[in-house]
């Protein structure tokens, strides 16, 4: 498995796991997907030869993202923060550690990118359990749960990471 930068050209291909990933990821569209990409520090995809398996979507507590959930990340940290918006597995490639890989390579990249803590949300209504587990499974603590504007109920979640 390789991961690297998202390109246009994967747009599509992003936009077909995006869709049969929802609702565990909020329902991305073409021009939404250019806007985050356009905006995030960190936007990935994993490939296995020629076929797309996953995506990462990023941002930095430095970039300008409205999203809602980063919002309060922003105001209730008071250290530069990683948050990862969104990540999301073809459903054929699920359960083989892409989204671990993914995870593991951006945690490798902290340093660089000046944090020491990544967030996240997680569904907790709809329940997105799978996800729950992962991110328990990897080090992720529960910092609150949080009501989205769509009606969403979310864990808001963060790991430290060990400053070398």
């Amino acid at each position: 498995m390789h991961i690297r930068q998202i390109h246009m050209k994967d747009f599509n291909q992003v936009l077909c796991i995006n869709s049969e990933s929802n609702p565990a990821v909020a329902r991305l569209d073409i021009h939404e997907l250019h806007r985050i990409v356009a905006l995030a520090s960190v936007a990935w995809v994993a490939t296995e030869g020629d076929d797309l398996c996953g995506y990462l979507l990023a941002m930095h507590s430095t970039d300008h993202y409205d999203g809602e959930e980063f919002q309060y990340f922003l105001t209730a940290l008071n250290q530069p923060f990683l948050y990862i918006d969104q990540v999301a597995v073809a459903a054929t490639y699920r359960r083989k550690n892409i989204s671990s890989t993914m995870y593991a390579q951006l945690m490798r990249r902290d340093r660089e990118l000046s944090v020491t803590t990544l967030c996240c949300e997680v569904n907790i209504r709809p329940l997105n359990m799978i996800s729950l587990q992962f991110h328990k499974k990897i080090g992720f603590n529960l910092f609150r749960e949080f009501e989205a504007l769509d009606g969403r109920r979310v864990a808001l979640m963060y790991k430290e990471l060990p400053y070398e």
